[in-house]
């Protein structure tokens, strides 16, 4: 899938009909959280017990906050290690998180594309999400302004190289856990996190900066929202995310994933191209 250039063009006439996708990655794209213990392949879970054991090698209950702080539930590294040490300094939170964030890359990067039992190579996509990913090309090619943007506390080099693995390009815009650090933002750091929509908006602002139109239009404005479906597996998250924002959510779960990806296939009115890509 081949980004989108910013021709002249593209700029004034693309937006008419310019759409935006804001995905969520981990259980959205890619099933992270599957493991493969005896072939030393670990999923989210086991790879944040990993790491907070290297970060708080001094701390032998960290663990067990963790557990009962309820685990991973889609919060970022820095959200985790701010609920297991709440009396750190700021600058310790940040040495902490920059410990936990290395353990945990270090771990995932050299996972990426070993072989699962059946042969697949990890981590492998979501059912449904390959099928979106071809329809969404063959769309752009045919003329669609169909963008996408990855909104997730996940990583941008792992998250590159994971598509990479599956030939799918990088998406227009990435808000990562990196993006949201290097703001050094004053903010409590859950307004700069899902469901606060800070992250969404400087995703809808880049946007918009796309087809230089962030300082001339309403950004709020409905007309503008109604464009952008939010995808992800987290109601609470993604989910509520997308209704503090005004704008639609798609629920991915591993249940009905197929399902809930060819739904976002139709609300692009993209039927036939969906047929093609399962044909692929």
């Amino acid at each position: 899938m081949g980004q989108h250039s910013n021709s002249p063009d593209r700029l004034t006439f693309g937006f008419e009909t310019a759409q935006l996708d804001i995905i969520d990655f981990d259980g959205t794209m890619f099933d992270t959280f599957e493991a493969a213990p005896p072939l030393a392949i670990y999923g989210v879970d086991e790879v944040y017990r990993m790491s907070i054991e290297e970060a708080f090698v001094h701390d032998k209950d960290a663990i067990r906050r963790y557990e009962e702080h309820g685990e991973h539930q889609n919060r970022s590294p820095y959200e985790i290690v701010q609920s297991l040490a709440p009396e750190a300094s700021v600058q310790e939170l940040e040495e902490l998180t920059s410990t936990l964030v290395g353990a945990k890359l270090a771990t995932f990067e050299k996972q990426i594309g070993k072989p699962l039992n059946d042969g697949a190579p990890w981590p492998r996509p979501v059912p449904g999400f390959m099928e979106y990913s071809l329809a969404i090309s063959e769309a752009n090619l045919q003329g669609h302004h169909i963008d996408r943007a990855i909104l997730s506390a996940g990583h941008a080099s792992f998250i590159r190289k994971c598509l990479e693995m599956t030939g799918i390009s990088p998406p227009e815009i990435m808000i990562s856990e990196e993006t949201i650090r290097g703001l050094n933002s004053t903010l409590p750091h859950d307004r700069l996190t899902k469901p606060s929509v800070l992250p969404f908006l400087l995703a809808k602002l880049q946007w918009l900066h796309r087809y230089e139109l962030a300082d001339i239009v309403n950004t709020n404005a409905p007309a503008i929202n109604e464009r952008i479906i939010m995808i992800g597996d987290s109601d609470t998250k993604d989910g509520g995310l997308a209704r503090n924002a005004g704008v639609d959510f798609v629920h991915i779960t591993s249940e009905d994933s197929k399902e809930a990806w060819r739904s976002v296939i139709t609300k692009h009115h993209l039927g036939a191209m969906a047929i093609g890509a399962t044909r692929t």
